[in-house]
Parts: C-alpha cells; structure tokens; sequence
C-alpha cells in the first residue's frame, strides 16, 4: 500500500529554509561569541602588554638616573683622588699651626684681622716654562740637607683686616718679610675707611684697611745653569 504524502511542496520548501537559517542563526551567533571572547582576551592581554611597557620604562628611568649618578659619583671620585696624589707629593710636614702662631707673633695690638686665607696654588705660566731649568724643591725643616721633589705648586697666605694707621700696614708688611715663614710678601690694597657709630654722636674713627699676599717659604729653587 503506497503512502500518500498531503503536504504540498511549498509548505516543505518553507520548513526546509526556515531550518537552514536556524542554522544560519546559530553558526552566527557562535562566531559573535567567538568575537566577544576574542575581543575580552585581546583587551586583557594588551593592558597586560601596556602594564608591562610602563614597568619596563619606569625601570629604564631608574637605571638611566642610577648609571647618571654613578658617573657623577666616579667623576667626583677622579677628581678627589687626583687632588689626594698631588697633596701625598706635597710635602705633608707644613705645620699650619706654626704659621698661624707666627702671623699671631707678627700682629700687633693695632691691627685686627679679619680673614686668614691659606691656599694650594700652580705656579703661574713663566715657572711652568722653565721647568726644564729651574726644578721646586719642598724644604722640610726637620731635616738636615735632604729635599724631596714636589710638583710646581706652592701656599698662598692671604690676610685682610684693619690697622689703626697705615704705618701699622707698612709695619706688618716688613715683618712678614723679615719672618723665615713667609717670602714675596705683596700689598693688595690699603685704604682709608671710617668705622664708627657716627648715626649716634656723629663721631666716626678712621682707619685703614688692607689685604697683603704673601707664600710660605716651604720650597727653594734651584737653578740648573746648562753648560755649552
């Protein structure tokens, strides 16, 4: 017995294609998930990307100002260990307190200082020039006859103050030239100036100023005299 089939054709056509975009639909809306899983995982892994860019730039920062102070920290470092190597040369027996005892001795009543300057000076270009004729040596006063060779450099004292007359000047300038201490004593300035409360009594004293230079006498020179 042969079934017969009442459906007509364009009812099953209509079941066939609402099936295929049933099928359509659910392949879509897998692959939308598929693109919003995509999307979640891509945004985590850039921010996990973009979180390490900034660690490694932050760490760059702190290594490029860590290698910037290390570098100022050796600069600093060379520049104290060549001035050590030139004061290990320099002959360590100059007894500041001795010289600062000896201008103490020198000063008389009138006169009141106000800065005692003692520094570490190169000798200037013309020693620098006859240094294949002329060689420094330092002179160490507790030994006999032995010299020990320094560079060329020398101590500069400078004195500032105030004397009550310009012969106190004068006279404390010839001291510091008679005193074994001190050599090529130089007068920077000396001039008048007027202290006092003169806003008060209208009186004011009148003094003179002054500034003298001088070296400490911790070296000779010897003159090489080349023979023809």
């Amino acid at each position: 017995m042969k079934e017969i089939d009442f459906l007509p054709e364009w009812y099953k056509n209509g079941m066939r294609m609402r099936g295929n975009h049933r099928t359509q639909y659910i392949a879509l809306g897998c692959i939308f998930a598929m693109l919003v899983v995509w999307n979640f995982v891509t945004a985590g892994a850039i921010s996990k990307s973009v979180a390490q860019a900034k660690e490694i730039n932050s760490r760059v920062s702190e290594l490029w100002e860590s290698s910037e102070a290390y570098s100022k920290l050796m600069k600093e470092m060379r520049d104290i260990q060549g001035k050590a190597s030139v004061l290990e040369k320099i002959d360590s027996k100059v007894d500041v307190s001795s010289v600062l005892a000896e201008i103490g001795f020198i000063v008389k009543e009138n006169i009141y200082l106000s800065k005692i300057d003692i520094a570490c000076e190169e000798f200037g270009g013309s020693a620098k020039q006859a240094r294949a004729s002329n060689k420094l040596r330092s002179v160490n006063a507790s030994s006999d006859s032995e010299a020990k060779e320094i560079p060329d450099v020398r101590f500069k004292v400078t004195i500032s103050g105030v004397a009550s007359e310009s012969k106190d000047v004068a006279g404390l300038i010839c001291s510091l030239e008679d005193s074994e201490y001190f050599f090529q004593v130089i007068p920077s300035y000396s001039r008048n100036k007027e202290i006092g409360s003169s806003a008060k009594d209208g009186q004011s004293v009148q003094v003179s100023e002054f500034e003298v230079v001088c070296y400490l006498a911790n070296y000779t020179e010897d003159k090489v005299v080349s023979t023809a």
